[in-house]
Formats: structure tokens, sequence, C-alpha cells
């Protein structure tokens, strides 16, 4: 779904029955589009989620219901967007996290329910008026494969959990760079996550599913059994199809009654949630 070049276009109002886009969303290059009004109902992205170049773009706040984007999500350009509140929905991003040359962008609040990249990259670069990473704090470190942090010439606080954990990662991938000091280097950021110290949490959860594609069942694995972990599938709409507790490192799930397409798997705790997209052949 692709809504790019509309110079006089300022209300996204008539999408407001849209809960879900079967690939990539694009909302580019719309000089008077000042919110996204209309696509408040709007759960399930299948693919990218691109808002570029939206030069009159103060607010996210429409995205009140979003909760899985399938690709990378790419924040980048929008030189009024002062703020990403309103996101609070927003649970899993399957790619990269990018947040780039917003020159209003004060802060990353309204990530706060974020939990999983998915083996993406978080890149947060050029946003001229970004002081703090806070935000970002719930993002399990281990779906990060890099960090990039650069240019952004008044962050110094950049000391937040996901930070903090991942930097301890052997493999890390960090480039960290041209903002502020305190957040100007990667051994900076290092030096500041030792102060404020980072404790072990034992609320995340990280799963794989496999295999997926599947036409009969899947299997899913976490990384360590916890109490009170519930597990539910759901389709694109919302309509839930499976529920039970997670009971060991396996689980085992018959989907061979499903129609095929596309599902997800939520799992959650008193903590924290985490999603999974499969697909039913």
């Amino acid at each position: 779904m692709v809504i790019n070049y509309n110079n006089l276009l300022i209300s996204l109002t008539g999408l407001d029955n849209l809960t879900s886009i079967g690939n990539q969303l694009s909302v580019t290059d719309n000089p008077e589009l000042a919110s996204l009004t209309g696509l408040e109902n709007l759960a399930i992205i299948q693919g990218s989620f691109l808002i570029t170049s939206n030069p009159s773009l103060t607010s996210l706040s429409s995205l009140q219901g979003l909760i899985y984007v399938a690709g990378d999500f790419i924040i980048k350009d929008n030189q009024s967007l002062a703020s990403v509140a309103g996101m609070n929905n927003l649970v899993s991003v399957y790619g990269n996290l990018d947040i780039e040359n917003n020159d209003s962008l004060v802060s990353l609040k309204g990530f706060d329910s974020l939990t999983s990249l998915h083996a993406g990259q978080l890149l947060i670069n050029s946003n001229k008026s970004l002081t703090s990473l806070a935000g970002l704090d719930s993002i399990n470190s281990w779906s990060i494969t890099k960090v990039e942090i650069g240019y952004n010439s008044s962050l110094s606080v950049c000391e937040v959990k996901s930070i903090c954990d991942y930097l301890t990662h052997p493999n890390a991938n960090v480039n960290i760079h041209g903002n502020k000091s305190g957040c100007n280097s990667r051994e900076q950021v290092e030096d500041a996550c030792a102060v404020v110290g980072t404790e072990d949490s034992t609320s995340d959860i990280w799963f794989s599913i496999y295999p997926n594609p599947s036409p009969n069942q899947i299997t899913i694995e976490t990384s360590e059994i916890q109490d009170n972990i519930q597990l539910s599938l759901v389709d694109i709409n919302g309509k839930e199809f499976i529920t039970r507790q997670i009971s060991g490192p396996k689980t085992q799930i018959d989907i061979s009654f499903l129609p095929s397409g596309v599902y997800f798997i939520r799992l959650s705790n008193n903590e924290t949630v985490e999603v999974g997209k499969i697909i039913k052949e």
C-alpha cells in the first residue's frame, strides 16, 4: 500500500476500517500531511513500514493500534516530527528499526512496549534534537544484531537497558559516534552503563518457531521456561484459535486444521509480550 507524492493530501481519514496490510506500507513525500489520523485500527503490517519525507508530520499518535511490523520500520526525514508517542501496543518489529534525520524529534517514548526486533538492527542517526534513548529500554538485547547511533548532536543519554545489555554480548556489532558527550563512543556508553548498573532480567521471553512454513505441526522452543507463560495463536484479524500454558522448553502445536495463511504466535507473562509470525501452507 503506497501513499506517496500527494502534494495536497492532509488526512488519511477514510481508512478507519483498515486493520491489516499484506505487504509493505509506505507513507512518503506528502508535504501537507500533519498526522496519520485514519490508521487508528491498523494492527498488523506484513512487510516494512516506511514513514519518510513528510515535512509537516508532527505526530504518530494515530498508530495506537499497531502491534506488529513484519519488516523494517523506518521513520526518516520527517522534519516536524517531535514525538513517537502513542504506539504503546507495538511489541514486535521483524527487521530493522531505523530512526533517522528527524530534526524535531526529542523523545523515543512511545516504543516502551517494543520487546523484539527479531534479528534486526537498531539505527538511530542524525536526529539533532534527540537527547535520550529512553523508550527503547524493553527491547530484548538478544533480538538485536547491530547498534548504530551516530550524529545525534544533542544525544547524551544512551545507557538504557537494551543498549547496556547488548554491549555485554561477546560479538556485539556497535558503532557509536558523533553524539554529545556521554554517548559519543562505545566506551562512554559502557562507562555510563557501569554507573547505572544492569540487572539480570528473568522476564524476557525469547523463542523460535520451526518448521516455518508448515502444513501440519510446528514446534515452539523457548530459551528458558518461566512461570505463567501463556501461548496464543491468532490470525491477522486478531481471532484467537489456540491458547495454552507453556510447560516445557519445547511445545508442539497442531495447525493442520487452520486455513492456509499468515498467523501469529504470542507468548506473554506478567512482564513482557513477544510475537512471532508463522505461515500455514
